[in-house]
């Protein structure tokens, strides 16, 4: 059976990672039999998860996986699109792995309230006398990541600002459609709604959530997503509103 490394479930999230939750999704709506395994990024092939072995062959990156599944399972992520709504999500889908990831990771590592309370824990596993110096050398890593990118340039405000628009345009190209694919998911929904349930996220402070929630289809996309894939979670977190 085909095994998917993630982080697993955390923060009231299928799983931290966007980019794993587009991996799980990817292999839901290809209808393969898989097992999560819960995993370190460091002994993952490039150092991030997730990853997926296949017998004898290992796929990283979620989109390579995506690419893998079809051209090995014949996996049809785009049918029923037209060539130029695939290409306009392919587009919505750079968005989110290029900006919003990078905007996302900053508001949760290098906030330092937020890091205590969240990224902080993937690092108890480690031994005591070489915890500190990893998290210090992680959290660099990351900080100067931000920056070379060039998101980590700019102050929280203008971040608000890119975000507005990004969702916006997200919001926009869903419009009335029940998924972003329109009547069925498609592989685009795997990415989209893993990064904007990312945004949605209230564990962490940040003006994210907010912002997600302004888009009334957005925020109705997220849940029938949660329903229809992750229906445990749907029920816990009624569970929790209800209490």
């Amino acid at each position: 059976m085909m095994k998917l490394h993630t982080f697993g479930a955390a923060f009231g999230l299928p799983d931290p990672s966007p980019f794993v939750t587009k991996a799980d999704l990817l292999l839901k709506m290809a209808g393969v039999k898989y097992e999560g395994v819960v995993s370190s990024p460091m002994q993952a092939p490039k150092g991030k998860l997730p990853y997926v072995e296949d017998c004898e062959t290992t796929i990283a990156d979620s989109t390579f996986i995506r690419f893998y599944l079809e051209q090995s399972y014949k996996a049809d992520f785009t049918k029923g699109l037209s060539e130029e709504r695939a290409a306009a999500l392919w587009a919505a889908e750079r968005y989110c792995e290029g900006e919003l990831y990078f905007i996302l990771l900053a508001s949760r590592w290098l906030n330092e309230e937020n890091f205590k309370r969240g990224p902080a824990m993937f690092f108890d596993a480690i031994p005591f006398p070489l915890r500190g110096f990893i998290k210090k050398k992680v959290v660099k890593e990351i900080k100067d990541g931000v920056h070379l990118q060039g998101l980590g340039r700019h102050s929280e405000a203008e971040q608000v600002a890119l975000v507005k628009r990004g969702l916006a345009s997200l919001s926009a190209l869903l419009g009335a459609q029940d998924y972003f694919g329109g009547k069925e998911p498609v592989g685009a929904d795997a990415t989209l709604f893993g990064f904007i349930l990312g945004a949605q996220c209230d564990y962490f402070d940040g003006p994210w959530p907010e912002l997600v929630n302004a888009h009334s289809n957005l925020v109705a996309y997220t849940k029938r997503m949660l329903q229809r894939f992750y229906p445990e979670m749907t029920t816990h977190q009624e569970q929790q509103q209800a209490a």
